[in-house]
């Protein structure tokens, strides 16, 4: 019997470091790369991308995967299903199942990942395994046990009964123990008919499964520890015959007949039953294999081998539909077993399979480049290796996985996936040798990324022959097999030293030192990306989360993101914070010609009434400058024109055409930019045309979506910052939710209200997600959902009044005036997330929002204007001007890229202007803050600009040595004489003076 230990699969990538390149001395990237390894992932991707070859990771070692870093900045994961690697204090080693003794009476395997010991002989257990404190233990209750005979891996304890011998083989993972019968003499003795062991256990609760298995739970936190699958036995192969049979078994068993411990090298087999009683293990042979006529010694009895956990295999028999081979040791057939050739191992075998478990929580998130699945084959039915067609399937869906009750007849039904197929010749090798089978990406990749993104914590693959009705098909595949998975890192953390507002200034991490800001600040940011080279990039995307609190003082936070973007130095990924509040309710009343608002979705008063005639035209909610507040809006049927209000007290600011005459209007953020644009939904072709801008009428986003009879429905609904679509269907009363803006399948279908409802969407709760709801006509009530996964009312009051039409809408901003907004950041390449901002005790970044200092001061520059183009250059001086927005400012502090702070005063606000000559080439920043009588201090904002290498650069002959310093970029000096250089007098009077005539200017990037 084989029992093991259940091994928890997949571990987390430690976050990335910052800066990490900077940090790693050359010394360390040159001994990583000779020796082809390093600890950290951040090691081993420099010294991979310089030397040119894969440096393994071996910080991420386990004891059945191991991690590479690639030369293109990649890492390729290996994900074995048998333990390539065990711990030997604080090292890794090579597995080794062979028996060491240690001198005092016990052997063990020199490298497995339980701890494991055969005794010497005498009384008490003869195997003895444990792990994490948990011990699982074997007696033989026949009597003292001689010592063993030991060969490689196996312990032999012979004549345990007459004619008898006990074999204890160590693994791996555990061990396997068998009753070896020799002769037809020794298996008439009666005490074969139950052979009992000894079960003793510490920490542990032992019972037999309903597939005739054993598992051993942790009797205190449950999991299984250790298990085992279904007991089997079975013959010899194909022995004498005939007389020689007769006098062979006649003399006590099969001269010369050594015992197989494979079953798949042995003959018959049979099923063995197995009972599980407190202190006891019982096997029930079956009598009919032991003591047939025809049976071959030696007859071998083995409970099965090894154990299950994420990683895992087996082999299913068609002939044998409730039995299986779990765990099989070496190799294991797969097609039709071959009896013209082994008639005696394929009997009542029929068909194999073979099942994989792989875990997969390792690759959560992560973009999966490459996938290859390879395996050992051994074995194949022609001796000149033809090629014969091998299918790979993926068995079952999300998290199935492979267990010691697997068998035919529970998994026939899960080979639905069809994969690939090799078909060619393949050189055969051992078990012990390299991979010579490989099924690579097509749709094993498919699959590996579907499991990767869907958060899968195992995939399991099968093999099988395409033609399972020919002997031709049989191959024995190894067990030892893997899966090979490259994929891409994820960004680093961003830095808060990346960070940065408008206004605000640079990122402050405590809060009580928050800058004031007198409006809602622009938060920037720079992402870096270790896949980003200079011969490739993969563009990354930045997404906030702003925290701020509530009128009540509870913390709400909601998330933005920005667009696409090569994360090149200097490249900035900008946010502007919008107010967040729950979604208040209002009405349209016709008559009156007047909207009706209320805040919140509560019962009461109106605290807003906006005169609104549409006169045939239906009304429009959005939130169109992103101020973070709804205003009204109007659609004209019969124009097919948009008509849309900054400010609900003026006339509309926006009019557009667009669409058709039928379509009906939708308004939603499609592209996360915190604005809301408009769209149509055309119900005769049932496609939804959308548009990002308010300048043009041209569609951005197309699809279809929806059926005759709907009505287009618009919400965030999974709080991600972007609106997508929606149907109501009003004779089912159906809402159908989808969180793409695309073709498809619906996210959520929730049945909701009653017939002659009018659907709602809103945030109710303020969480940031919208959800539905109704407004009866019949009662005036409002019903309202706050989840997309029942369909109860969470909210309901009465508003409104007979014949108005409902709406919703954020009619008040969610961040109060004097409120402290905090935020983190993290950046996003295509399939990962890197670490956010905050992360690793880095903190968040704080402003204090205060609409009574004043106001950020503008600043302008001349020549160096704040455009991302390069502009003038070094040498060449540039004016700048403060211009403040109140009347009471007295005065400007500025600085030039964090240098010495200065000042200059005004009166009444007034500009002023400043000179300063750049030093060196590339971004420059100065930041200003306007002040009043007061001593209050405005934001700071932050003007930027570049500056090239410079047409003209002078440096005064006649400067003292010792002021050099303060004429050159700090760590520079001025220029030896070279061709580029000229002398020049500017007038009679001046010094000679050296100018350098080169125009160059930096290659933007």
């Amino acid at each position: 019997m084989t029992v093991s230990a259940v091994i928890a699969g997949g571990v987390s990538l430690p976050a990335a470091a910052q800066h990490a390149d900077a940090a790693l001395s050359a010394a360390a990237v040159a001994t990583a790369a000779a020796m082809g390894e390093a600890p950290s992932e951040e090691l081993a991707r420099i010294a991979a991308k310089q030397s040119g070859h894969s440096v393994e990771v071996t910080g991420l070692r386990r004891e059945r995967r191991d991690v590479f870093a690639n030369a293109d900045g990649s890492f390729t994961a290996r994900e074995y299903t048998q333990p390539v690697r065990a711990r030997r204090g604080d090292s890794w080693v090579p597995v080794d199942a062979t028996l060491v003794s240690d001198g005092e009476g016990t052997w063990s395997p020199a490298a497995a990942t339980v701890d494991l010991e055969f005794s010497d002989g005498g009384n008490g257990p003869f195997a003895r395994m444990s792990r994490v404190g948990r011990e699982y233990a074997l007696t033989w209750l026949g009597g003292k046990l001689p010592k063993p005979a030991v060969e490689g891996d196996t312990a032999t304890y012979a004549e345990v009964l007459p004619g008898v011998d006990l074999a204890v083989r160590a693994e791996h993972e555990g061990f396997s123990h068998f009753f070896v019968v020799k002769s037809a003499e020794a298996a008439a003795n009666p005490e074969l008919n139950a052979l009992e062991l000894g079960l003793t256990t510490k920490g542990l609760t032992v019972s037999e499964t309903p597939g005739g298995a054993i598992k051993a739970v942790d009797s205190a936190v449950g999991g299984a520890v250790f298990e085992s699958g279904g007991a089997s036995m079975w013959d010899s192969p194909a022995g004498p015959s005939g007389q020689d049979a007769l006098a062979a078994r006649s003399a006590g068993g099969s001269a010369g007949v050594k015992p197989t411990l494979d079953p798949f090298d042995g003959g018959r087999r049979a099923p063995v039953g197995l009972d599980v009683a407190k202190g006891k293990l019982t096997l029930k042979p079956d009598l009919a294999l032991l003591r047939g006529k025809s049976t071959s010694y030696p007859v071998v009895i083995d409970p099965t081998p090894r154990t299950t956990g994420t990683a895992a295999w087996t082999s299913v028999m068609s002939g044998m539909p409730s039995e299986q081979d779990w765990k099989y040791d070496d190799d294991a057939g797969v097609g039709r077993c071959p009896s013209d050739q082994t008639p005696a191992s394929c009997s009542g075998i029929g068909v194999r399979r073979l099942l994989f478990s792989f875990p997969m929580g390792f690759y959560k998130g992560k973009q999966i480049l490459s996938s290859t699945f390879s395996a050992r084959l051994r074995k194949n039915y022609w001796d000149n290796n033809a090629a014969e067609p091998l299918d790979l399937y993926r068995i079952g869906g999300a998290n199935y996985t492979v267990t010691e009750d697997s068998n035919w007849s529970n998994t026939s039904s899960s080979w639905s996936s069809y994969l690939m197929t090799v078909d060619k010749s393949i050189t055969r090798t051992e078990c012990s040798g390299q991979a010579n089978l490989h099924f690579s990406n097509g749709k094993l990749l498919t699959e590996t990324r579907t499991a990767a993104s869907g958060g899968w914590s195992t995939m399991s693959l099968g093999l099988r022959a395409k033609d399972e009705s020919a002997y031709s098909g049989w191959k024995r595949i190894c067990g030892n097999t893997y899966l090979a998975i490259t994929y891409n890192t994820p960004p680093l953390q961003v830095a808060n030293a990346d960070m940065a507002s408008d206004p605000g200034g640079k990122c402050v991490t405590d809060q009580a030192k928050a800058p004031y800001v007198g409006t809602l600040p622009t938060l920037r940011g720079q992402a870096k990306d270790p896949d980003h080279t200079a011969t490739s990039s993969d563009p990354v995307r930045m997404q906030y989360q702003v925290f701020y609190r509530d009128a009540a003082n509870v913390e709400k936070s909601y998330y933005a993101e920005t667009g696409y973007k090569s994360p090149n130095p200097g490249v900035l990924y900008s946010h502007t914070v919008a107010p967040r509040a729950v979604t208040g309710v209002g009405m349209y009343d016709p008559v009156r010609k007047t909207v009706f608002q209320r805040d919140t979705p509560t019962a009461g008063g109106n605290t807003g009434e906006v005169s609104f005639d549409l006169e045939g035209k239906k009304p429009l909610v959005g939130d169109w400058n992103g101020d973070g507040v709804d205003t009204l809006g109007s659609y004209d049927p019969a124009t097919r024109t948009f008509a849309l209000r900054d400010k609900n007290d003026e006339p509309a600011n926006i009019t557009m055409k667009f669409g058709n005459t039928g379509d009906m209007p939708v308004v939603g953020d499609w592209n996360g930019d915190g604005r809301d644009t408009i769209g149509v939904w055309r119900p005769s072709s049932h496609v939804f045309y959308l548009n990002n801008e308010h300048t043009n009428n041209i569609t951005d986003i197309q699809f279809v979506y929806g059926a005759d009879g709907m009505v287009p429905l618009v919400g965030d609904w999974n709080g991600d910052g972007v609106d997508t679509i929606g149907m109501y269907s009003g004779a089912d009363i159906m809402f159908y939710i989808r969180n793409s803006n695309s073709g498809g399948g619906n996210s959520y279908e929730i049945r909701y209200g009653s017939v002659g409802d009018q659907p709602v969407v809103g945030d109710w709760n303020g969480d940031s997600t919208d959800s539905i709801g109704v407004w009866r006509p019949s009662t005036h009530v409002y019903y309202l959902n706050n989840e997309h996964a029942n369909n109860t009312a969470d909210l309901a009051f009465a508003y409104g009044a007979d014949g108005m039409t409902a709406l919703s809408g954020t009619w008040k901003p969610g961040i109060p005036a004097n409120s402290v907004i905090s935020w983190q950041a993290r950046a996003f390449d295509g399939d990962a997330w890197g670490p956010w901002s905050s992360a690793n005790g880095a903190g968040r970044c704080y402003v204090r929002w205060d609409a009574t200092v004043p106001a950020p001061p503008a600043v302008t520059g001349s020549p160096y204007t704040s455009d991302n183009e390069w502009h003038d250059g070094i040498g060449a001086q540039g004016t700048f001007t403060f211009d403040a927005a109140d009347g009471d400012v007295t005065g400007y502090r500025y600085t030039f890229d964090n240098e010495t702070t200065k000042t200059v005063a005004t009166t009444g606000g007034k500009p002023v202007q400043v000179s300063w000559t750049p030093s060196w080439p590339g971004r420059h920043t100065v930041n200003v803050e306007a002040y009043d009588a007061a001593g209050k201090t405005s934001a700071v904002t932050s003007y930027t600009f570049l500056v090239a290498t410079g047409r003209v650069a002078q440096w005064n002959l006649g400067i003292r040595p010792a002021a050099l310093k303060h004429a050159t970029r700090p760590g520079t000096t001025p220029p030896a004489s070279a061709p580029e250089w000229r002398w020049r007098c500017p007038g009679r009077a001046a010094r000679p003076t050296l100018w350098r005539t080169s125009t160059a200017r930096p290659r933007r990037t």
